[in-house]
């Protein structure tokens, strides 16, 4: 994006901290980092001189006096999805963004249960979870067409979930001429939508 010198924007990102990293491990920092929400962005300077851009967090549930970020901290800040194209791609799974879900393991034990991400609130909202934690925006990746191939019902159709999760260049191809995205695959593949079948593999399928 292009900003003019001194020009702010108030995007909707949010910043979460993970309490494990992403082998379950818990991490061993003195103090986790709380909630914060991007509330300003500023372009210092042109792009052509000084591609510098001034950031502020106001913490969720911060504490004063408390030293929850410092210097060498990195951090990941991921664009939240739009409420109406999350109604949108929730529709197909015959689901409404005001819905809880409760992610239970399917074993008791704590392999099982450390598969479960302990960023993601459990319960979550649908409305949550479409526009927080999983990015409906990003590209379907080899192994979500392989697995969305298993639902199709049309031999044509999962062939060519087969065909496009085995080859990558195929893949990529297919990606750049379509500009598909998760959130957009139902409409590449309709009858993976509950909008258009009658058996009801819904959750299976989420």
């Amino acid at each position: 994006e292009n900003f003019e010198s001194r020009t702010s924007v108030k995007p909707a990102f949010s910043l979460y901290i993970r309490t494990q990293d992403v082998g379950g491990v818990q991490m061993s920092a003195p103090t986790i980092g709380a909630p914060a929400i991007l509330t300003s962005r500023t372009q210092l300077g042109t792009l052509g001189t000084l591609a510098t851009v001034q950031t502020s967090f106001k913490l969720v549930q911060g504490k004063r006096g408390v030293d929850y970020y410092r210097e060498g901290d990195h951090v990941a800040v991921h664009p939240r999805t739009s409420k109406a194209l999350a109604a949108y791609f929730a529709a197909h799974f015959d689901i409404k963004l005001s819905d809880n879900l409760f992610i239970v393991p399917l074993n008791e034990r704590d392999t099982y249960k450390g598969t479960i991400d302990p960023a993601i609130p459990n319960p979550v909202t649908i409305e949550y979870l479409f526009t927080s934690v999983l990015d409906i925006n990003a590209e379907p990746s080899c192994d979500l067409l392989s697995v969305l191939s298993h639902y199709v019902e049309e031999e044509e159709c999962r062939k060519e979930l087969e065909n496009l999760a085995q080859d990558e260049a195929r893949r990529i191809e297919w990606i750049q001429d379509s500009g598909v995205r998760i959130c957009s695959i139902f409409d590449h593949f309709p009858t993976l939508s509950a909008l258009h079948r009658e058996s009801d593999i819904s959750m299976d399928l989420l």
